[in-house]
């Protein structure tokens, strides 16, 4: 998640994992290491929408350090299968303690 240090440098990894450099926009854009983020994750999911993949992009996860609540990573689904949502929404409704929370456990 330190993309602008990451941009800095060559970035062949992430280049190579998008397919191109356009995320270098994204960078250069600004703001939070979160909103930088989420610009390259919204990329990322438009690219799996053009390759006919189904995606929920309004339950990514938002991965923290446990210590000082960093953002490290999102977690999203990607499937080109319907079922892959429902499994994913019935995922997301659970609490890292176990607990449900309210909303879509009825969903079918």
């Amino acid at each position: 998640m330190n993309l602008p240090a990451y941009a800095q440098t060559e970035g062949a990894a992430l280049t190579k994992f998008l397919g191109n450099a356009k995320w270098r926009d994204d960078v250069k854009m600004g703001g939070s290491q979160s909103q930088m983020g989420r610009r390259v994750l919204n990329r990322y999911m438009q690219q799996l929408r053009d390759l006919s993949y189904i995606t929920v992009q309004d339950r990514e996860m938002d991965i923290r350090s446990d210590k000082s609540n960093l953002l490290l990573y999102f977690m999203v689904l990607a499937s080109r299968h319907s079922l892959g949502q429902k499994f994913w929404r019935q995922a997301t409704q659970i609490a890292p303690s176990g607990q449900r929370l309210l909303g879509l456990q009825n969903e079918e």
